[in-house]
């Protein structure tokens, strides 16, 4: 029986139709929903920066997307020769495979160190947990702190319970009364003095850890993974970062045989690189609903303490339809490639 041949030659056929909606899903759907979406949404007012992405994503999302979804299927040619219909915009074409281009490479670096945490994750005792090795600073470094808000079980830290903290012992003023704080780790006190030197009542837990010290994970990421030097003048050059040089490496490999035949052939790769997301996500979804305090993180993210007033600020809804283009990819030509 002879292989069924592609009706466009030059350019191939998807075999079915789930090869190319996954492919579609897969490239869509990506780090900037994953990652990209909850800090707009926290950074602008939470459940209420919903209204403005909806209403983006219904008046220039949407059509956008289904517009260069049309225009691959109908020509059967890629983001620079679609646009022979009409010369004058042959420029949007060329912008769109510059932008991919410029995207896929730093895209790619993000991928990188992706594969650089996953081989470093293959070992028994994960280097990220401790402050005991040589990339940390024994003087910031604290794996305690993480754990300030849940053992006091509020949601906003109004007073301190010495008791269930550890660590650290420190003299602390409060409502210019001087009392004694058993066991506060030596980054929080510091922060705990300021704040409670000014008669500081109420302070947000989030706020509160952004400010304490430095955590095993961060050092970990930062001087370890990254070597990130304090300055980018040429006292701080230095040579190739060589794990995430290979782990860039495999990256692009990994990119280079997903694509050695065609566009076509990557049908068959996001049968697993577009659903297997999902179910990690999954499983991450129920993990966090299951953790304590997971109702308050909900209300404080999407719940009651949305904060409507952020509407009225011009940026969010600028933030909104810039996250749409994201969202969706669109724009970007690739839309036009695939169909």
């Amino acid at each position: 029986m002879s292989e069924k041949k592609d009706e466009n030659q030059d350019r191939g056929n998807w075999d079915n139709k789930a090869d190319y909606l996954l492919s579609c899903i897969g490239y869509a759907v990506g780090l900037g929903n994953v990652w990209r979406f909850p800090y707009l949404a926290f950074e602008n007012g939470g459940g209420a920066f919903l209204i403005p992405y909806v209403i983006m994503l219904v008046f220039a999302g949407l059509p956008i997307f289904f517009m260069e979804v049309a225009l691959g299927q109908f020509s059967s040619l890629g983001p620079t020769a679609v646009w022979k219909f009409n010369p004058i915009f042959k420029g949007v074409g060329i912008c769109m495979v510059i932008l991919s281009s410029y995207v896929g490479i730093y895209y790619n670096v993000i991928i990188a160190y992706t594969v650089f945490y996953f081989f470093s994750s293959l070992t028994s005792n994960l280097p990220w947990e401790s402050c005991d090795n040589w990339w940390n600073n024994q003087t910031s470094c604290s794996k305690d702190f993480a754990d300030v808000c849940p053992l006091l079980n509020v949601s906003t830290l109004t007073t301190i319970d010495a008791n269930r903290i550890s660590q650290f012992t420190a003299n602390l003023t409060y409502n210019s009364a001087v009392q004694t704080y058993s066991n506060v780790p030596k980054s929080v006190a510091q922060d705990i003095g300021t704040q409670l030197g000014r008669n500081v009542t109420t302070l947000g837990c989030a706020k509160f850890e952004r400010k304490r010290g430095v955590s095993p994970t961060e050092e970990y990421w930062k001087q370890y993974a990254l070597h990130q030097a304090p300055g980018i003048d040429t006292a701080y050059t230095g040579s190739p970062n060589v794990n995430l040089t290979l782990s860039l490496i495999v990256a692009w490999i990994v990119v280079f045989y997903s694509l050695i035949r065609g566009i076509k052939s990557s049908g068959k790769v996001v049968y697993f690189t577009a659903l297997f997301p999902y179910v990690v996500l999954l499983i991450l979804l129920i993990r966090g609903a299951t953790l304590e305090g997971a109702y308050d993180g909900v209300q404080y993210y999407i719940g009651s303490q949305s904060n409507l007033e952020k509407l009225k600020d011009a940026n969010v809804w600028k933030a909104a339809a810039t996250q749409i283009f994201f969202s969706l990819s669109a724009a970007w030509g690739g839309l036009i490639a695939l169909s």
